[in-house]
């Protein structure tokens, strides 16, 4: 068996089932998720954030929010440029660092 397949099928379970956005902690260390979509979003207390779509290994997509730090990055045509699948990206969780940063690797 590979290593996070039973994490990876009960975090697409709660997710599909419930309708969840998954929160980063949920998401397999150091296992490369591939981004099929963004979107700016209103969050918690008026605030913008951005949710990635990742697709899982099993063919079951997941939403996530990204951490404050991305929304200041990542503006609005990159996030065009991922729906229309001109960029394909992959997102890595590496866990948290020092408090509440959570360490993200994107990659092409």
């Amino acid at each position: 068996m590979r290593p996070g397949y039973i994490n990876q099928l009960l975090l697409a379970f709660r997710c599909y089932t419930k309708g969840h956005v998954a929160p980063l902690p949920a998401l397999t260390l150091r296992h490369p998720y591939p981004v099929v979509g963004a979107c700016r979003v209103t969050g918690r207390n008026g605030r913008p954030a951005i949710i990635f779509t990742l697709q899982t290994d099993y063919g079951v997509t997941v939403k996530t929010y990204l951490p404050k730090l991305y929304v200041r990055c990542i503006d609005d045509s990159y996030i065009n440029d991922i729906n229309l699948k001109t960029i394909k990206l992959k997102l890595q969780y590496f866990g948290p660092s020092g408090g509440l940063t959570h360490v993200l690797s994107l990659s092409v």
